[in-house]
């Protein structure tokens, strides 16, 4: 019954016309009624099924305005609706779009500045980032409602079930149409990141972007600031891969980001081979005594043929590091190196210049080129990224640095170039999981 009163309270402070109106409240018969606008349509999720087609990338800009027009005034009022969906947006016979269904939103606190909330944050799959998934109600945001907007315009394009959160760091996790314009394609992209950081941070930005990449005239007013103290680039941040970075300390007290020394290897001496055991001194008897001629020889010509291998070792102190070299590949198998040779690795297309196993996989150190745009350097293992004191630069300039295993993070740096905030901590399904955030100027922001 609370939840009910929220709901309808919410709902009675705004005052737009693509967002569902509730006119009253009142409690009789020992429960609570609220009285709202009857809206004459079908939602969006009906009228694909009624039609067995998607929207045109036209009709989804249409949908797309009307929809940013409702959220300016419901982030305006600091509330996130947190179940934007097809389902949820009705198209009246005019044309005109009606955001509904408030039941799963939330509203920030004024007194501490974090979601008020005693419940659990519902969300519906494909459509809720990590930090609804994960009820992280303090990095709830407008941000957490345009990653579902992303969702939205992607299923209305397709038709398609927008890819689950784990999914993300996949190119191939997005199936659009090839009527969709690359601009559109960028745009989704971008408001779908798995990072929040990394995508549109309010209303106005995603304005902004369509202001620049679409001639239709989309409203751009002033966005309220909020909590959240980054905001990052308005440019498509574009997907973000998952790396393993360069090896990190980092203290538990300060999480103060450190990087450990190389450490050097020396290349190991070949080891002199064990002599044989001395002869036995018990006598022989005469029927023996050709085979022990025999052996001796035998023993005589194993010790000279060692001597020549003596011979030819190389003195540690005399022998130059070529040879010295040249030596340890004795105990283990020489590795090949390429250079700019076109791959096709787990993680995208690249340019790899490097050392290849017998199979010819960047195995030991190597850097790739990727043909999106990002670049690696670091150690390899068996064509993965994987290794410490790696260095990952994305596509849209964001670096990380620290430790890989198998083409993801593992724990380290990543720092935004949008403001030069950064991320100090260890990283799961490739995203920050535990560290701390800092702006710029080095001030812990969460």
């Amino acid at each position: 019954m609370r939840k009910f009163k929220r709901e309808a309270n919410l709902l009675y402070d705004l005052h737009n016309k693509h967002i569902v109106r509730v006119h009253d409240l009142f409690e009789e018969n020992g429960t609570v009624y609220y009285v709202m606008d009857f809206i004459e349509g079908e939602s969006l999720s009906a009228l694909m099924k009624r039609t067995g087609q998607p929207l045109s990338e036209q009709q989804v800009l249409t949908v797309l305005k009307q929809l940013l027009e409702a959220l300016r005034e419901v982030h305006a009022k600091r509330i996130w609706h947190l179940d934007i969906k097809p389902g949820n947006i009705i198209m009246r016979p005019n044309g005109e779009m009606v955001l509904i269904d408030f039941g799963a939103s939330k509203q920030m606190g004024h007194s501490d500045g974090h979601t008020a909330t005693t419940t659990s944050l519902a969300y519906t799959p494909g459509y809720a980032p990590a930090e609804q998934i994960d009820q992280n109600t303090k990095a709830i945001g407008p941000w957490t409602d345009l990653f579902a907007v992303g969702a939205t315009l992607y299923n209305l394009l397709t038709r398609n079930t927008p890819p689950n959160f784990s999914e993300l760091d996949d190119e191939s996790a997005f199936e659009f149409l090839p009527t969709v314009s690359q601009p559109m394609r960028d745009l989704i992209v971008w408001m779908m990141q798995p990072m929040r950081r990394q995508r549109p941070q309010s209303v106005s930005d995603v304005a902004d972007w369509l202001h620049k990449n679409f001639s239709q005239n989309v409203v751009r007013e002033p966005q309220p600031v909020m909590t959240e103290p980054v905001v990052p680039e308005k440019e498509v941040a574009h997907k973000v891969e998952v790396v393993q970075p360069q090896q990190a300390i980092v203290d538990e007290k300060t999480e103060v980001f450190k990087k450990q020394p190389d450490k050097k290897q020396v290349p190991p001496r070949q080891q002199p081979l064990r002599q044989q055991p001395a002869a036995t001194t018990e006598p022989r008897s005469n029927k023996k005594l050709i085979v022990g001629i025999l052996s001796a020889v035998a023993v005589a010509a194993l010790i000279g043929l060692f001597a020549v291998i003596v011979s030819n070792i190389p003195d540690k102190e005399t022998a130059s590091p070529a040879t010295q070299t040249e030596v340890a590949a004795t105990d283990k198998q020489e590795k090949q190196t390429v250079t700019d040779t076109p791959m096709t690795l787990d993680f995208g297309e690249c340019s790899y210049t490097g050392e290849v196993d017998s199979e010819g996989k960047p195995d030991g150190q190597g850097e790739a080129t990727y043909t999106k745009g990002s670049y690696y350097k670091g150690q390899f293992s068996h064509g993965k990224m994987h290794g410490t004191d790696a260095y990952y630069r994305f596509s849209n300039g964001d670096v990380f640095e620290g430790e890989f295993h198998q083409d993801k993070f593992l724990k380290g740096k990543i720092t935004l170039k949008s403001d030069g905030s950064y991320f100090i901590g260890t990283f799961a399904n490739g995203q920050p999981d535990k560290g701390t955030w800092y702006s710029k100027d080095g001030t812990i922001t969460e």
